[in-house]
């Protein structure tokens, strides 16, 4: 095992069950479907950076390969992370830069449509993430194994994701994880674990990392608000779910423009989910 479980406190009972769910619902996984190798792209953030911790405690290091894939959106010191967390782990980290692949992607693209100049900024964003989801599959290929989905529900529940891109994989542990959860089961593998998520990645404010200064919080509202807004409708079944004014008086934060937002997105990427990979119940 890769962290302590034999002196978890009182207070850490809860995370720890999630934890130990999570690590043998992808060991389970693997073991049914016969592979034994795991590939996952190392974005130097939250979720990828979980994710690889319970590959590794799943299927053990030797058997876990991270890919880091930046673009020039990218700062260094995202790779730098996820060599930090490689190291860290044990795990195989190889480095891909996909600048070369973007800019060939889309001159290909302008060339064929005409064009000489394209503002149309979602389909410059989602290329980037369909291009790390081919490199991925080729790794998968080569060694061979299995791609994990590194998105989680609060992403999902809104669509905060890139269908083909970074909603690929075979298996998605964090699925049915709200964001706060990750950030909850990272702290518990830090304290129990030796510390292997660098403390940069858990401070840097998340980004889909897909144009200059982006934030989640351009397109999102901060993740406490999101989980209290989403945990609230989908506890409801859809005849009774609570008026917006209701969600605003009990989510700390929302306000009606906010959760008029959240309800819209939630309502308009079902088809997303429709398609998302197998996620892990806990």
């Amino acid at each position: 095992m890769l962290l302590d479980l034999t002196s978890v406190s009182a207070e850490d009972i809860d995370t720890m069950r999630i934890y130990v769910k999570l690590v043998e619902g992808i060991r389970d996984f693997f073991s049914r479907t016969g592979f034994e190798k795991a590939v996952l792209g190392a974005s130097g953030g939250i979720d990828s950076s979980l994710v690889a911790c319970l590959a590794a405690e799943a299927l053990e290091p030797r058997n876990v390969m991270l890919v880091s894939m930046p673009s020039h959106f990218n700062p260094s010191s995202d790779h730098g992370d996820a060599q930090a967390l490689a190291r860290n782990l044990g795990v195989s980290l190889e480095l891909v830069p996909i600048r070369d692949l973007h800019v060939a992607f889309m001159h290909t693209f302008l060339g064929a449509r005409g064009l000489d100049t394209y503002d149309n900024s979602v389909t410059d964003e989602n290329v980037q993430a369909r291009i790390r989801a081919v490199i991925l599959m080729m790794y998968a290929n080569d060694l061979p194994g299995m791609v994990l989905n590194t998105c989680n529900r609060s992403e999902d529940e809104v669509g905060y994701c890139t269908q083909y891109g970074d909603s690929i994989g075979s298996l998605a542990p964090l699925g049915k994880l709200w964001k706060g959860q990750v950030y909850e089961l990272a702290h518990f593998i830090n304290k129990y674990g030796n510390a292997p998520i660098p403390q940069s990645v858990i401070d840097k404010p998340p980004s889909a990392g897909l144009r200059e200064g982006q934030l989640d919080t351009d397109e999102l509202p901060p993740y406490p608000v999101l989980d209290g807004i989403l945990q609230l409708v989908l506890s409801h079944l859809p005849q009774d779910i609570p008026s917006v004014a209701a969600i605003v008086d009990n989510v700390e934060g929302a306000t009606e423009e906010i959760v008029r937002k959240v309800l819209r997105l939630h309502a308009s990427s079902q088809w997303k989910r429709d398609q998302a990979p197998p996620a892990i119940e806990v």
